[in-house]
């Protein structure tokens, strides 16, 4: 039960980095995409840390909260590609040195 505790407590560390990025920028759409990856990175920890807590919760509702909240690694992806749309789409010089992009 203590590990997972701590696993919970390491998953909340991006959700307070989040809230202070986004206060920090506030409206850069760059500041919004990285709020919700560390959310959903947050989310993936806490769901992690759910899995420890056999002796608190009966293993039916740490299997349905495991379940609910598996879609934080699923749409973490997807808000990688927007993170990196948002760069490049706010920063055109490196879209035109490079040789990739073009």
């Amino acid at each position: 039960m203590i590990i997972g505790i701590l696993i919970c407590t390491i998953g909340i560390i991006p959700m307070v980095l989040a809230a202070s990025t986004s206060k920090m920028f506030k409206g850069s759409e760059l500041s919004t995409a990285l709020f919700i990856y560390m959310v959903l990175i947050g989310l993936w920890q806490v769901m992690i840390g759910i899995l420890y807590f056999k002796e608190l919760m009966d293993e039916k509702w740490i299997l349905f909260i495991f379940k609910l909240l598996r879609f934080a690694p699923t749409y973490s992806v997807l808000v990688v590609f927007l993170l990196t749309y948002t760069i490049i789409k706010n920063n055109p010089l490196i879209s035109e040195k490079s040789i990739f992009l073009k």
